[in-house]
């Protein structure tokens, strides 16, 4: 029914915050009846290819903050001429998460972005717990922890 699913990292535009998106495809046809798959195979046209009518995924596997949330409201507010303080209010977040979400939405429109996170193929320069975890070892000889 589906692919194996992939962790993927994902880095903000913003900032060095790397998260991670799982991504898969599902076959959409394996959700349907036998007796409909079977329909769909014998009227496929290209017998070449597969028949699994299928989409991919892309799944956030974290929660996403209050000013990635609110970009687009808060830069269409501000565009409104509201103050930072009538942003805040009427989305409901701090003065700083309301400016927070305008410069993202700039930020995005600057680059041509659709959303605020690019696809990680190599490990960032600056970014917290990437890399390898050293392991705690006790050295041969050592006791202190007895």
């Amino acid at each position: 029914m589906t692919t194996p699913i992939q962790a993927i990292p994902f880095k903000r535009i913003d900032c060095d915050l790397v998260v991670l998106r799982a991504r898969f495809c599902v076959y959409l046809t394996a959700l349907l009846p036998s007796e409909w798959q079977q329909i769909i195979r014998a009227a496929w046209v290209d017998p070449g290819k597969d028949s699994g009518v299928s989409t991919e995924m892309t799944v956030d596997l974290f929660e996403n903050p209050d000013s990635v949330e609110c970009a687009q409201d808060a830069i269409t507010l501000c565009r409104e001429g509201c103050t930072g303080q009538e942003i805040s209010k009427r989305l409901g977040i701090s003065r700083r998460t309301a400016y927070d979400a305008i410069k993202l939405a700039e930020l995005m429109e600057q680059r041509g972005a659709d959303e605020p996170y690019v696809e990680l193929t190599e490990a960032p320069a600056n970014a917290s717990r990437w890399g390898q975890r050293q392991k705690d070892t006790v050295q041969e000889g050592d006791h202190s922890s007895d």
